[in-house]
């Protein structure tokens, strides 16, 4: 099998998430009309609300924000591919993978030296996680979602794995899937602090 067609065969199982470019764009299209509109009003009534023009700018502005940080995101994935083709990884790694386990309905891979999280577009060995917990994110104390994260002892960041599932037997899951990360490389901390 070619570079080409494994690399096809990986894009079908992990692939970066396009929602923030969406969203970026359709809030930059939303200020960039908004800003035109202010525009208009500025011409035809001879005079330009300062407050009104000042939200477009910063709708625009946040918007352009979220898009750029989704494209750097984009480009870190594309990066993470280029690097693993020219390191000639690609066979270990879908090896890795088509012969790992899975945890949290398919969300991540546990392979023998990697972790791959299916729809944050991850890929991760385990000899470079420095850290891992999970993240429990609550609006006015009602629980919203659970992430589990890891640090990238190379790139000093922290990555989304996957989406852990809240409800059930969710917690001996994760459980029994940290436990097996951290019996992969013993060194790895588990917990925030």
């Amino acid at each position: 099998m070619t570079d080409e067609k494994r690399l096809k065969v990986l894009k079908k199982y992990i692939r970066p998430s396009y929602d923030g470019i969406m969203l970026g764009g359709f809030l930059a299209l939303c200020g960039g009309a908004l800003l035109i509109y202010d525009i208009i009003e500025c011409f035809e009534n001879s005079g330009i609300e300062i407050k009104e023009f000042a939200i477009a700018v910063f709708f625009t502005l946040f918007a352009l924000f979220i898009l750029e940080l989704s494209i750097t995101e984009l480009k870190r994935f594309k990066k993470l591919l280029t690097d693993i083709v020219e390191n000639g990884g690609l066979p270990f790694l879908l090896n890795d993978f088509q012969n790992g386990g899975k945890a949290f309905k398919d969300k991540l891979i546990l392979g023998q030296n990697f972790l791959i999280g299916k729809n944050t577009g991850v890929v991760i060995a385990y000899s470079d996680i420095g850290r891992i917990y999970q993240q429990i994110r609550k609006t006015n104390g009602v629980e919203d979602s659970r992430t589990l994260k890891v640090l990238h002892l190379k790139t000093n960041r922290y990555y989304d794995l996957c989406k852990v599932p809240r409800r059930g037997k969710a917690e001996d899951e994760v459980q029994q899937v940290v436990e097996y990360i951290v019996s992969m490389n013993p060194n790895i901390r588990v917990g925030y602090k």
